[in-house]
C-alpha cells in the first residue's frame, strides 16, 4: 500500500509539509531514504499521464541532487 506524506490547510491542521517529514524523521525514526522514496510516491501513482509523472520524477531527482550538493 503506498504511503505519502501530506498536510491539509494549515490553518485548519496547523501543521506544513516540513513539519510532517520532521514528524516522519523524529517520531517514525524514518531515514532519508524513505523520506525521499515518500516524497515521490504522491507523483508516481497520481492521474497524471505516464509522460507527465516520469518528468515528474525526474525534476523531483534532480531536486534531491541539488539538496545533496548543498551539504
Amino acid at each position: 500500500m503506498p504511503v505519502v506524506i501530506a498536510s491539509d490547510d494549515e490553518g485548519v491542521a496547523r501543521s506544513n509539509l516540513t513539519r510532517e517529514f520532521q514528524r516522519a524523521a523524529t517520531d517514525y525514526d524514518l531515514s532519508y531514504a524513505q523520506l525521499k522514496q515518500m516524497s515521490g510516491t504522491p507523483l508516481s501513482i497520481s492521474f497524471a499521464d505516464k509522460n507527465t509523472r516520469e518528468g515528474l520524477l525526474k525534476d523531483l531527482e534532480e531536486r534531491f541532487r541539488c539538496l545533496r550538493g548543498q551539504f
